[in-house]
């Protein structure tokens, strides 16, 4: 999610692409609740996993909020919570990021901006 608003990734499409996660994970989600659960420094109880456990685009939003909000954004978090530079963010940016329009694509995207 970081990597995806360091790019410039709406907050929407982030929130779609990770709620794709539960597709992948469905059949295991049982049995990793079940190794989660077995981790005696967590505390945490079976409903309170199965909540972890899911991509749910609900959650994703308010984690995009709280980005937003408690550290100013994706740039600041790197900048001042994991203390990089500026430069260490835009060599990080520049590798994410591409002058290109897509090759493929979604009917709702924005063709200039792919979004």
């Amino acid at each position: 999610m970081l990597l995806f608003r360091l790019a410039g990734v709406p907050r929407e499409i982030v929130a779609d692409e990770y709620q794709l996660t539960d597709l992948g994970l469905r059949e295991a989600a049982p049995k990793i609740v079940e190794q989660i659960l077995k981790s005696p420094n967590l505390g945490l109880d079976e409903e309170t996993v199965k909540q972890i456990v899911v991509a749910k685009k609900e959650y994703l939003l308010g984690l995009c909020d709280v980005l937003e909000k408690r550290y100013g954004g994706a740039e600041q978090y790197f900048r001042d919570y994991l203390k990089m530079s500026a430069a260490e963010v835009q060599v990080i940016k520049s590798n994410l990021i591409v002058d290109e329009k897509p090759i493929f694509g979604r009917a709702d995207q924005d063709p200039n901006t792919g979004y």
